[in-house]
């Protein structure tokens, strides 16, 4: 008697035997192929399988699963090919290589439309939110094939938003994941540097967007900060270590009541600086939230513990609704006579939160939004929203990145601190001013940078009690 196996194991497999056939040049073709895969025998065979899977707790039996492969093999050789397409190709050897280009397009094709639109409903469970008694990991969800040790593949559900991809980083890719709607699949070698954790947190945002218009508060503080950081000799270049900031109680008032100030404005998500916070904030953060009951998304500003720049996520009132987020990359700063290398550890996760009608959000804290292997591992994840709070000497170099039309540019918004501004380390150099920055990814304009906010030189921030900046996306 044949026994069951979990679906997705099955569509594991064909996953992992069609990726090595899919480049560059494939995704271009599959981009403009259009077979008509509903007027073939095989492909509805296949169908039926799945739809009688779906109704059997997404089991399959081993003759099923025989009969799935020898149809998308019937396909593959020839089952799903238009002749008429081949009717002006009179030379027969360069009509069987094409035979066998369509047969494997269609092959490809036929396994990806069936694997995110054939599987069964897979409903994402987590705990009530307004529960405080949480475990850590209420928010994570697993994969959704149990087995993907043995097949060196990961199943996750997924959730996208409306928000503009850019069409020159899906051709440059190649990758499974930017034909699928529904899924998100993650292969052995795309974690050998990060393990890559995802969070679902439902339809957070309910009843609070407008129009399904997202708006993002951040916050630069202040510009009087007074860094606490030391700096080690080796050789030619200097370690610097930041210990957080010496005007502690006075910053703290600062972030509570921006953060009041931009629940009442009506942000969804509030955003605040690298390294100006304190694991303080954390237990007043949550008072707020728990006084104004708001589903908002907060990113604490980092500070360091235990040798990591630990960036805090805060979706709720209970002392486990947080996401921690560590820098993954050091901070390495030249500039004329001066040299500093942030002494940090590396972070070894990077974190996805999933939300209903916005899609996915990832955090980059400062310079890791600059690093090719993160940029690319989060168009690969197709991330929606880029969070990345910084404490930059200038912004060059993100303007460099968030302006390119390139093949790995995201949805982002920057925010540094003004503080930065003051700092005897930096110096201020080649610093114009610029302290926050919104990218929305543009296919027809090589230029992505949307909004760009300048400090004010006339700024008294020790007469300001808040200060954040608005802005509103349509997701």
């Amino acid at each position: 008697m044949d026994s069951d196996t979990d679906i997705y194991n099955v569509w594991a497999g064909l996953l992992c035997k069609i990726k090595p056939l899919i480049n560059r040049k494939v995704i271009n073709q599959l981009q403009s192929f259009n077979a008509k895969m509903n007027n073939i025998s095989a492909f509805k065979e296949i169908g039926d399988i799945l739809q009688n899977a779906n109704l059997n707790n997404g089991m399959i039996s081993a003759k099923e699963e025989r009969m799935i492969n020898e149809k998308l093999e019937e396909i593959k050789n020839g089952g799903a090919i238009n002749e008429n397409e081949l009717e002006k190709i009179k030379d027969e050897k360069e009509k069987e290589k094409r035979r066998k280009e369509i047969g494997k397009l269609c092959y490809i094709h036929a396994i990806i439309k069936l694997f995110d639109n054939q599987l069964p409903e897979y409903k994402i469970s987590h705990s009530n939110r307004n529960n405080h008694d949480f475990k850590p990991d209420n928010t994570i969800i697993q994969p959704l094939n149990s087995k993907y040790k043995d097949q060196k593949i990961k199943i996750y559900p997924h959730v996208r938003s409306k928000l503009p991809n850019t069409s020159k980083q899906n051709m440059m890719l190649s990758n499974i994941n930017m034909f699928l709607e529904k899924h998100i699949v993650l292969f052995k070698k795309d974690e050998k540097k990060y393990k890559i954790v995802f969070h679902y947190l439902g339809d957070f945002f309910e009843g609070e967007m407008v129009d399904d218009k997202l708006s993002i508060a951040v916050s630069p503080i202040c510009d009087y900060a007074e860094f606490e950081c030391g700096c080690n000799e080796d050789g030619m270049v200097s370690t610097i270590k930041f210990n957080g900031i010496t005007n502690k109680e006075e910053i703290k008032k600062r972030c509570v009541d921006t953060l009041e100030e931009a629940i009442k404005s009506g942000a969804h998500i509030i955003v605040f600086p690298e390294l100006m916070g304190m694991p303080e904030l954390e237990d007043d953060f949550r008072g707020i939230l728990e006084k104004t009951q708001s589903d908002v998304l907060v990113f604490l500003p980092s500070y360091m513990k235990e040798g990591y720049n630990q960036g805090v996520i805060m979706y709720g009132s209970g002392k486990r609704d947080i996401i921690i987020q560590n820098k993954l990359h050091s901070f390495h700063y030249i500039k004329d006579k001066v040299n500093y290398m942030e002494d940090i550890k590396m972070g070894k996760e990077l974190h996805i939160i999933m939300i209903e009608r916005v899609g996915s959000i990832a955090e980059t804290i400062c310079v890791d939004y600059l690093m090719n292997d993160v940029r690319n591992m989060l168009c690969k994840l197709r991330t929606d929203i880029v969070i990345n709070p910084s404490l930059s000497p200038g912004y060059n170099y993100f303007y460099e990145v968030y302006s390119s039309n390139g093949v790995n540019n995201l949805n982002s918004i920057w925010i540094n601190t003004c503080s930065v501004f003051k700092s005897d380390t930096f110096n201020s150099h080649y610093n114009s001013g610029e302290i926050s920055m919104l990218s929305i990814c543009n296919e027809k304009s090589n230029q992505n940078t949307d909004k760009v906010y300048k400090r004010d030189e006339k700024c008294e921030c020790r007469e300001k009690e808040v200060c954040f900046f608005m802005y509103t996306i349509k997701v």
